[in-house]
């Protein structure tokens, strides 16, 4: 079994002590720092890179007179200091012979691999998943020493994200290859934290289905195909990484129901601290948080459309209704009410459609001689927009100016609700709005209403926080205003992904401040800030202000956790949710719903989502925390 990291985020395993022998001090040599303590006070007193050239002494290549793959050859580079393995593979005098141990990894010696891969990878490339993984088995010092000079390399190497994006996209290389052993060998290799981030990228990524699945099922992940062969998980700890791809699939963020599904979490398969990476990992998320706080699923799972969801549900819960419902003899007045609800509730039929089954079903009820009738007439009386119209303020007036007087009608009720479960603190009561005129407006509106959802819901989770005991947001940490996204193309020519005819759409450029954005965003989240986001939608359309927001809640790795405002713009039901996940891809650069570049395409046979059947959205910009 291969070895485990010691501790939570520290490197994934120690590579053996070097041998005793050492070659001899050089008089005139200014020594590599022997501690990350020493090394970070030489960065402060000279900077990265005058750290660099100091660490970088002195080539051994002249002492390589044999083939580098001969174990005469292999002891001495063994031996080296890692200041002067990377002198050495620098050296031109070496460039043959480097190339040709980077063509044979096989011949490196188990004791010395890790150091010696690194170092190869970090002065000649490639930066890969290899070098990462070699690299997260090394001690601080060599770790710095070797990531400096990956950096000069590849720009960028050193960047978290871009460690987690690389290791991601090998991973799914490796599913979609099937080479099944090899990805488990590779996650094997790596700890707890840096398992779960990599499997991140899995979850994001499409894979083809099984042969014979139904066209309209749903889509399949590289995380569940990997999860579907662990029986070629041989020679790895096959239960410590079943666990892991099980927590990166579990829904909701709550470390306690996780336990509750996987009782395995506590055995022997899991050392404590990785238990604690799996708590850390969910918790990241910010799910579970805001779940908690604002005790009540539906109004993230219902998103912009939640009070049209309640109002229909009190409809039904209206005792008259329910004696409908369970009275033979009044069944065809069932069926009409049910017809009169679902043509009240689509925003797209006329009022003036509405209003003709209304008529026809207060005369059925008065025909019929319903028990409650009058309270059933009340359902169906007309009821006009104005008085509700009139309540909508100037500045929403401005933002959807020329719209029908019943559009401005369902804002005016979504208004008085939404204000009244913030003033309250609890939902209000809908006696008084058990009306099929008044769910027919607010159908119109909630359409267009994601804005002010997203802000809605932050509100209502700050208040119930600070109800509840939670620390205030750190105001150092808040930002707003922030244009995330420079300009954008469209590219609408088709091509073939896998057997499927897709599309790039409108895509959005992204410039070399896209890292700083990310990590202002993550700040702020740690700050305790929810930050509000207008993204780009499927194919595309709304730069540069955005067509639809996302109020962002957690990050775990290189993604940020969503709450989504339209938890129905997902193709799969599975899927609805009430939350999306926004990579952060440093390669491209991009920050969107695509894992990376190769899934960012949309089908032709509908352009709203990725392959994955997930929505497809682009960030353009941070509207503001709250």
């Amino acid at each position: 079994m291969t070895e485990r990291s010691p501790a939570a985020g520290s490197p994934g395993r120690q590579r053996s002590s070097p041998p005793a022998t050492r070659p001899a001090p050089r008089p005139a040599r200014i020594h590599s720092p022997t501690t990350a303590e020493h090394l970070t006070h030489l960065q402060r007193q000279v900077g990265n890179a005058a750290a660099t050239v100091f660490l970088q002494r002195r080539s051994r290549a002249a002492d390589l007179t044999a083939p580098y793959t001969d174990p005469a050859a292999m002891a001495t580079l063994s031996a080296m200091p890692t200041a002067d393995l990377v002198d050495t593979f620098d050296d031109p005098a070496a460039a043959t012979g480097a190339r040709g141990l980077l063509a044979a990894p096989g011949a490196l010696p188990a004791t010395s691999r890790d150091r010696i891969t690194c170092a190869l990878r970090a002065c000649l490339g490639p930066i890969d998943p290899t070098f990462y993984v070699a690299w997260s088995h090394l001690d601080p010092t060599d770790q710095a020493l070797l990531m400096a000079r990956a950096e000069r390399t590849e720009k960028g190497a050193s960047l978290p994200a871009r460690r987690i994006a690389v290791m991601g996209g090998g991973l799914i290389g490796m599913v979609r290859a099937g080479a099944y052993p090899e990805a488990f060998a590779f996650l094997n290799g790596l700890n707890m934290a840096e398992i779960l981030t990599t499997l991140l990228s899995a979850r994001g990524a499409a894979v083809e289905r099984p042969v014979g699945t139904a066209s309209g099922a749903p889509a399949r992940t590289a995380l569940a195909d990997l999860g579907a062969h662990l029986t070629s998980a041989v020679g790895v700890n096959t239960e410590r990484l079943r666990l892991a791809i099980e927590a990166v699939g579990f829904g909701g963020g709550d470390f306690g129901k996780f336990v509750a599904a996987q009782p395995a979490v506590h055995s022997a398969a899991l050392l404590d601290f990785e238990r604690n990476d799996i708590k850390a990992f969910l918790s990241g998320s910010g799910v579970a948080d805001l779940d908690a706080v604002l005790g009540d699923p539906k109004l993230f799972v219902g998103g912009q459309f939640f009070w049209s969801g309640e109002l229909f549900d009190a409809v039904q819960a209206e005792p008259a209704v329910a004696a409908l419902r369970t009275t033979p003899a009044l069944r065809p007045l069932s069926t009409q009410l049910d017809t009169l609800l679902s043509v009240a509730g689509d925003r797209d039929r006329p009022t003036s459609e509405v209003q003709q089954l209304a008529t026809r079903f207060v005369s059925a009820v008065r025909a019929a001689g319903a028990p409650a009738a009058d309270r059933l007439i009340a359902l169906a009386s007309f009821v006009g927009p104005d008085a509700l119209a009139a309540t909508v303020p100037e500045g929403q007036r401005k933002i959807f100016k020329g719209r029908s007087r019943e559009f401005l009608g369902g804002l005016g009720l979504y208004d008085m609700l939404a204000g009244l479960y913030l003033g309250t603190g609890a939902q209000p009561l809908l006696t008084s709005h058990l009306n099929v005129f008044k769910l027919h407006y607010l159908a119109q509106a909630e359409a267009v209403v994601c804005g002010f959802q997203a802000g809605f819901l932050a509100n209502l989770y700050r208040k119930k926080a600070r109800a509840a005991g939670h620390p205030e947001p750190d105001p150092k940490a808040r930002i707003g205003g922030l244009m995330v996204a420079e300009s954008f193309r469209n590219d609408s020519r088709p091509f073939t992904v896998r057997g499927e005819s897709v599309i790039r759409g409108d895509v959005c450029r992204y410039g070399a401040g896209l890292a700083s954005a990310f990590g202002r965003i993550t700040a702020a989240l740690d700050a305790g800030w929810l930050v509000h986001v207008r993204v780009m939608s499927g194919e595309g359309g709304g730069f540069p202000g955005g067509e639809h927001s996302l109020m962002v809640i957690g990050h775990q790795g290189n993604t940020l956790t969503a709450s989504d405002s339209d938890p129905n713009g997902e193709r799969d039901a599975i899927l609805r949710t009430g939350f999306t996940t926004l990579y952060f891809d440093p390669a491209t650069p991009r920050l969107s719903t695509a894992v990376n570049d190769e899934e960012f395409p949309v089908p032709q046979s509908d352009t709203r989502f990725h392959r994955n059947h997930h929505h497809r959205y682009q960030v353009l910009s941070v509207a503001g925390c709250v």
